[in-house]
């Protein structure tokens, strides 16, 4: 069985976490629109924030772990992706913490 490569797993939490914020915005939109319930939109936004969290942060230090891993388009994705994604994780808690 071949070992998953860093960069690998880091383009795998950068997919997660994408489609992770992709349906986030759906549930939004559905929830502004009335379409589902406040308790439901509620339960599966603080689900998939904390999945988005989570794997982000996962995602970025693999793709860290990862840029001694020959180049590929699967590592710059991870890379680019995750970076992004951190940062804005990180701007959002920052954020919060000084009362934006």
């Amino acid at each position: 069985m071949a070992k998953s490569s860093n960069s690998n797993k880091g383009f795998q939490f950068a997919i997660i976490t994408l489609v992770s914020f992709l349906l986030f915005l759906v549930f939004q939109l559905l929830a502004a629109n009335n379409s589902i319930s406040v308790d439901i939109y509620s339960n599966v936004s603080s689900f998939l924030i904390i999945l988005i969290i989570t794997t982000s942060i996962l995602g970025f230090t693999f793709s860290i772990k990862g840029l001694k891993d020959p180049r590929s388009f699967k590592k710059a994705f991870g890379i680019i992706i995750n970076s992004i994604l951190c940062v804005l994780v990180v701007a959002t808690v920052v954020s919060k913490l000084l009362g934006f």
